[in-house]
């Protein structure tokens, strides 16, 4: 119940972002614009740049466009209700292989990232679905689906193939490729060419920030209560607990992505012929993948998630080891350092104690 009345009365300004970009797919816009000259419908978390804020993939569209038929209440609460099944999902796949107590099940239910995830709208849940997935069958030819689909949705999934590929994964790499490619030249039936040159013009071309001289009666931001106020509905722009950038390698921009794909690489090289248990190695590359996210905020640490679960189980009856792994799920948003919040580095430190613990426990007893 929780869930459902922050659904309620959030705005989710990162679905918004998505419904404005469906719903001007549909109308035969360009969803990489800010289109809200034409119609207010387009009006988008108090956006009034040239740009759009939609920086996903073409084929991402074909997700939102059906979502943005529904007014913004509805499609929010369908939307909404796709991602709780998704959360199911991913706690049922981790329950059934890693049986934690119900306790730490719970409180990781109630995490920040999780709650940032509905109280924004984002999809990443979706997308940490698709990659556990793609993980529990990458010996299967179709698993690579799994992966395929997830890169064509959100781009940094696509430093997993590094991680496959240094440990001969080979099957799902091959797939994932194969998969991608048909969906990329099936969707040229439907899509634009030049909406994919659009999508890399926003990853990798600096533009200049146009700001548009528009008054939309009935549409605004009120800051002193910090509501969204317009004809669809007033909704809490944004909660107190979502306030900073996570990633501290930000400031690199379109490079954080290259950096963390040679970290994955380094990271993936020197475990391959190692000790250390794969799904401990995997579940810590989708940590170390989210440098490559320079927008990384706090709902993007669901991808801590299963190696939490992991680590919970093994170490479930050290108290002090069980609060270290669950900490970076629940540092409040006011601990910040150098204007970020420091949650995603904290679970980089916890990663490293605890591949220092297993190495102690390699070279020790050789197991």
């Amino acid at each position: 119940m929780f869930y459902f009345f922050l659904v309620l009365e959030s705005y989710q300004m990162d679905f918004r972002g998505f419904y404005v970009a469906g719903k001007s797919f549909s109308n035969g816009l360009n969803p990489y614009l800010n289109n809200i000259a034409i119609s207010p419908v387009y009006f988008d978390s108090n956006n009034f740049l040239a740009t759009s804020r939609f920086i996903y993939p073409p084929i991402a569209l074909f997700l939102f466009a059906p979502l943005a038929l529904l007014p913004y209440f509805w499609a929010k609460l369908v939307f909404s209700f796709l991602i709780g099944v998704c959360l199911f999902l991913v706690f049922y796949l981790l329950k059934k292989r890693f049986d934690i107590k119900t306790e730490f099940l719970l409180l990781i239910f109630l995490s920040f990232p999780i709650v940032a995830s509905f109280e924004r709208g984002q999809i990443d849940l979706l997308i940490l679905l698709l990659v556990i997935l793609a993980w529990f069958k990458k010996d299967k030819w179709y698993g690579g689906l799994f992966l395929a689909t997830a890169c064509v949705l959100k781009v940094y999934p696509v430093l997993l193939w590094i991680f496959f590929a240094v440990r001969k994964n080979w099957k799902i790499v091959i797939s994932s490729g194969i998969f991608l490619a048909t969906i990329f030249f099936s969707s040229l039936l439907f899509l634009p060419v030049g909406l994919f040159a659009d999508f890399m013009g926003s990853l990798f071309v600096s533009k200049a920030k146009v700001v548009l001289d528009i008054n939309l009666p009935g549409y605004y931001l009120d800051q002193a209560t910090k509501t969204i106020v317009s004809p669809e509905g007033n909704f809490i722009f944004t909660h107190k607990f979502i306030h900073h950038s996570l990633n501290f390698m930000d400031w690199l921009g379109k490079y954080a992505s290259l950096l963390a794909g040679c970290l994955l690489l380094v990271f993936s090289y020197f475990t391959r012929n190692k000790d250390y248990p794969e799904e401990f190695l995997f579940f810590s590359a989708l940590v170390l993948m989210l440098l490559g996210n320079s927008a990384l905020w706090i709902m993007g640490l669901v991808f801590y998630i299963p190696v939490s679960f992991y680590l919970l189980k093994k170490y479930e009856k050290n108290v002090f080891l069980c609060l270290l792994i669950l900490l970076p799920l629940f540092l409040p948003n006011f601990i910040i350092l150098f204007g970020y919040n420091l949650n995603y580095f904290v679970a980089l430190l916890v990663l490293i104690y605890f591949f220092r613990l297993k190495t102690i426990e390699i070279f020790e007893h050789g197991v």
